[in-house]
């Protein structure tokens, strides 16, 4: 059987020919496994304060504070599930997020361009890693 499935497929990705039902299989054991997309599509309470994660192209949160919520939302949620945080997870693409290192002005904290502030300068900044198209909702 395997023998027949590789001559038929043999140069093909698995996913580009398996069983409909593997494929969803694999897009429910993400959710179910995975914190991280957890955490990207609950809507949760911290310190009795509605809290969730917006998808919009217009928005970017810095990584350390996304990871901060991340850990209360664990903390809270998962007592004992042990999930590390990790920029890396499939999430993130899967999702429709982008993290990126920018370059960050030290006095006006945007985006370091040219005219961002009377202070620019290509020595006057820093580096730091943000989540794209994240927003971050506490109502």
């Amino acid at each position: 059987m395997y023998k027949n499935i590789l001559d038929k497929h043999g140069d093909k990705d698995f996913w580009d020919f398996c069983p409909k039902y593997f494929k969803e299989t694999k897009e429910d054991s993400k959710s179910t496994d995975n914190y991280i997309y957890k955490f990207l599509e609950d809507v949760f309470d911290i310190n009795g304060v509605k809290t969730y994660i917006l998808k919009n192209n217009n928005y970017m949160e810095k990584l350390e504070d996304v990871r901060k919520i991340y850990e209360e939302y664990m903390r809270i949620n998962h007592k004992n599930i042990k999930y590390k945080f990790n920029k890396e997870n499939v999430a993130w693409t899967d999702l429709g997020f982008e993290i990126k290192e920018l370059h960050i002005c030290k006095n006006c904290l945007n985006v370091s361009k040219k005219d961002c502030c009377d202070k620019y300068s290509s020595t006057n900044r820093t580096r730091r890693f943000y989540v794209l198209h994240l927003k971050i909702v506490q109502d």
